[in-house]
């Protein structure tokens, strides 16, 4: 009886939380992007966002079944993409020039004003 409501209690932390801190490492790879304070709250929505939505997508969409094992390897998928996301990311010695040797800047001339400048 107590073994199963710890098991419960981890299965929901693990459920709740390490998706999206994964994904949180994903988006923020520096450890001075995010406060550590914004980084757990985060966790906690993008797992609670994004575990879901995927999971009805695969069902939807793609026709798996929801069933324990449809939500564990959507959660594998996501915590697997989020590490491997983090890892390139802390990788890359200068994303920046590697973004700009892959998409060169458009000079202001061959730009395409959003905003019109108004006479």
């Amino acid at each position: 009886m107590v073994l199963e409501v710890i098991t419960g209690f981890a299965m929901l932390a693990i459920t709740l939380f390490v998706p999206g801190y994964f994904v949180s490492l994903a988006f923020f790879a520096r450890k001075n992007e995010i406060d550590w304070i914004e980084r757990i709250t985060l966790s906690f929505v993008l797992s609670i966002s994004l575990l879901p939505l995927l999971v009805l997508f695969e069902n939807l969409v793609l026709g798996v079944p929801i069933n324990i094992y449809s939500v564990g390897g959507t959660l594998a998928l996501i915590v697997l993409a989020g590490l491997l996301t983090y890892l390139w990311r802390t990788s890359v010695p200068n994303p920046p020039a590697l973004c700009r040797k892959l998409v060169p800047p458009v000079p202001k001339e061959d730009a395409v004003p959003i905003i019109p400048k108004l006479k």
